[in-house]
């Protein structure tokens, strides 16, 4: 059991984060996040496997739901970033380097 049970804004280095659905590789160094389905029926989203631009680490603890604001290379002025809403959040590994 992973012994990290949050992470905030302030935090830095390479983190595995696990979701009921999904892993998210979150560099909070370089600012980018990248997202794997872990099961067939996760649903899928727009680039997964893609690294994105990480623009804010709004909330991350094990047992809710991750909240993170990423930039998806949107063509639009108006967006400034996609709010994205994990499913709970199972885990918080650090990733060596």
């Amino acid at each position: 059991m992973s012994a990290t049970t949050s992470l905030d804004r302030h935090a830095t280095g390479r983190w595995a984060i696990t979701t009921e659905a999904s892993t998210y590789v979150v560099d909070l160094d370089q600012r980018t996040v990248v997202r794997r389905p872990v099961w067939t029926d996760a649903a899928e989203l727009r680039r997964d496997g893609d690294a994105h631009p990480l623009l804010e680490l709004v909330a991350c603890v094990v047992g809710a739901p991750m909240r993170l604001s990423i930039d998806l290379g949107v063509a639009d002025p108006g967006c400034a970033g996609t709010l994205r809403i994990t499913t709970h959040v199972t885990g918080i590994d650090r990733l060596d380097d």
